[in-house]
């Protein structure tokens, strides 16, 4: 079944894990495209979030939101060495009296060393732990967001599928009107043409190939075969698996295509009616097919 490019995902890991938060969101794009919004300790793993990203979505604009739970400057995840502290306070005011130098030692100053204070970013944890903690998570994320667009796909898929038929049927009303209509546009033309040349002499097997010629441009049978064909290629591809939004399109301009032959080529204006009905819902397909993988 076909995926939608349309998704969102939110997954909230446990403290063993990291207490990450991590919302993502794709949304329809022609290439692959990112924007991350990660904090400073994760920086160094962009590429490979990207990468990992790229390796489940490989099309779409994907937005990328990472916190940690309880940061963004809750002071209760940070914590104080207070014996760090005071052995730089004792060391800080030694160094005064040798040097002679009077100017206040400010606390703000000594919460700046390092050591005194410990939080998520400040924490001994090796580069290798915590991508593995994190990536865990991600792929969750990944996962969830996944099920999101194959969800959403499901419903496109419905709706497409419901538009193809109400266009096959158009498709069967257009061929019984048209049944019989090219022998009949020979008569009526062949009928005009003497008509018209009734004063001259014109050879009359030249009369019968000038309008048989005029009454095969006006016969549609080819295009209503190939469109029918259309219908049945593009109902097999969102019934499959795959990335087939691009093929989807392609199917939706040939369509068009053929639609506006028909339209051009009917000289009747039931047809003509029939014809204005599945242009307007080949683009409505058409806007549903941009946003499928």
């Amino acid at each position: 079944m076909i995926h939608s490019m349309t998704g969102f995902a939110r997954v909230q890991a446990g403290k063993k894990e990291g207490g990450w938060v991590v919302e993502i969101r794709s949304i329809n794009h022609r290439h692959f495209d990112t924007s991350f919004k990660i904090p400073s300790v994760l920086m160094v793993f962009e590429n490979a979030i990207r990468d990992l990203i790229q390796s489940q979505i490989p099309r779409g604009k994907i937005s990328l939101n990472i916190s940690q739970e309880g940061e963004a400057g809750n002071v209760r995840t940070l914590e104080m060495d207070e014996k760090a502290a005071r052995r730089y306070l004792k060391e800080m005011r030694k160094l005064q009296s040798q040097l002679g130098l009077k100017d206040p030692i400010a606390f703000t100053d000594i919460l700046k060393l390092p050591g005194v204070l410990t939080g998520p970013e400040n924490r001994q944890e090796s580069d290798s732990a915590r991508w593995n903690n994190f990536k865990g998570v991600l792929e969750k994320a990944l996962k969830t967001l996944l099920i999101s667009r194959r969800t959403e796909g499901t419903k496109l898929a419905k709706d497409i599928q419901e538009r193809l038929g109400l266009m096959s049927s158009t498709v069967a009303r257009i061929r019984e009107l048209a049944a019989g209509r090219t022998q009949a546009v020979f008569v009526r033309l062949k009928t005009k043409l003497s008509e018209l040349l009734s004063d001259t002499q014109m050879d009359e097997d030249r009369l019968y190939r000038e309008a048989a010629l005029l009454a095969e441009k006006s016969d549609i049978t080819e295009e209503l075969v190939r469109l029918k064909s259309h219908f049945d290629l593009f109902a097999r591809k969102i019934s499959g698996d795959g990335q087939v939004g691009r093929e989807l399109d392609f199917l939706c301009q040939e369509m068009h295509r053929e639609i506006n032959t028909i339209g051009s080529k009917a000289q009747l204006f039931e047809i003509t009616r029939e014809v204005v009905f599945l242009k307007g819902e080949v683009e409505k397909v058409r806007e549903q097919v941009q946003n499928v993988e």
